[in-house]
């Protein structure tokens, strides 16, 4: 967004995003999505005269509602036809099919008003045949993935920020960045699938999931032993879910008020009807069971939380909410209910 966003500076181009959350599907509706991307006419410099009757016409009849859907697109068609716009749009598996129907249909309709019009949108590969169906000829699907060298370049930046430097030396570092990027699973990568250049389809990958999960694990270990012990436990073909459970086992091994603190903050934040923010979760995480006040001195603070989740929580800055770290990790929880069982921690 950041390089897109500079490259058009001071030209009559419009440039939208919106990220869908998993644990936010309830309230992130096609409408309230594609309203969003009405944001692009703030950053007009000159507002077509025709974008300006159709949003006061939509402010004298709404009379306190929110707009439509309908209302919505007339907008956005207008303002995409009258100038050149980039609409970016990140996790679309993440939305509720119904609700992805809606907003796929709606790009349709945008994209056949608006042919310099350029949709981005990123997603996991099984959603594919959706895109296809509606927006068949008008798609470029790529596969994106992090290179070798990419892998090399954050684990060397994840190295640099070892809080324990007497648990590391030359030789174990090299190790590490030679066999982590030669034995994380190509089983994420998708397939390059070429057609027309109006619509473009991004496949994600979780390998850099993978990898930050795996060198976390190694840089909990407090001496070069159980580091090395760690990285041989690595083995060809691991996969998410391996380290989605070897994380929980770290979280477990923690004992004590570590571990409860920890499993607690997943528990909240994976059952929650929506987000929560920041501080919900830290004030929750004091309620104790038959206690006869609240005890403000028992609300933990955040970075304590994000160092007993070991990386498996992580706060969104700009809203104030946390979430977990991939909603692969709800999916995984999902399957193995077991997890929370109090007798397992």
């Amino acid at each position: 967004m950041d390089k897109l966003c500079d490259q058009v500076r001071g030209q009559n181009i419009a440039v939208t995003c919106f990220y869908f959350d998993f644990a936010a599907r309830k309230e992130q509706s096609a409408a309230s999505m594609l309203g969003s991307l009405e944001q692009m006419v703030s950053r007009t410099e000159r507002i077509p005269e025709e974008v300006w009757r159709a949003l006061q016409e939509q402010k004298e009849a709404i009379s306190g509602r929110r707009p439509s859907l309908i209302d919505i697109m007339k907008i956005l068609q207008l303002i995409t036809s009258s100038q050149r716009t980039f609409m970016c749009i990140d996790a679309l598996d993440e939305c509720t099919g119904v609700q992805r129907v809606r907003i796929l249909d709606s790009l349709k309709q945008i994209l056949e008003r608006s042919p310099s019009t350029r949709v981005f949108v990123t997603g996991r590969p099984y959603i594919r045949a959706e895109i296809e169906k509606h927006l068949a000829g008008r798609m470029k699907s790529v596969s994106v993935g992090p290179t070798k060298g990419d892998i090399i370049t954050y684990l060397r930046a994840r190295l640099g920020e070892d809080e324990t430097p007497d648990a590391m030396d030359e030789n174990l570092e090299a190790v590490i960045l030679v066999e982590i990027p030669e034995n994380i699973s190509e089983m994420w990568v998708g397939h390059v699938i070429k057609n027309s250049i109006s619509y473009c389809w991004l496949i994600g990958t979780f390998r850099f999931l993978l990898v930050s999960l795996n060198i976390d694990a190694i840089l909990q270990e407090s001496t070069i032993y159980r580091r090395r012990e760690r990285l041989s436990r690595m083995t060809d073909g691991l996969s998410l879910g391996d380290a989605y459970g070897a994380t929980i086992e770290r979280i477990r091994a923690q004992g004590g008020d570590k571990s409860r603190l920890g499993m607690e903050a997943l528990v909240w934040i994976s059952h929650a009807q929506r987000p929560l923010k920041a501080n919900e979760l830290c004030h929750a995480l004091a309620v104790e069971l038959d206690a006869r006040s609240y005890n403000v001195a028992n609300v933990p603070s955040m970075s304590t939380l994000l160092s007993r989740s070991q990386g498996l929580i992580t706060v969104d800055k700009e809203e104030s909410t946390v979430r977990l770290i991939h909603f692969t990790l709800q999916e995984y929880f999902s399957a193995h209910p077991d997890i929370f069982s109090r007798n397992q921690w």
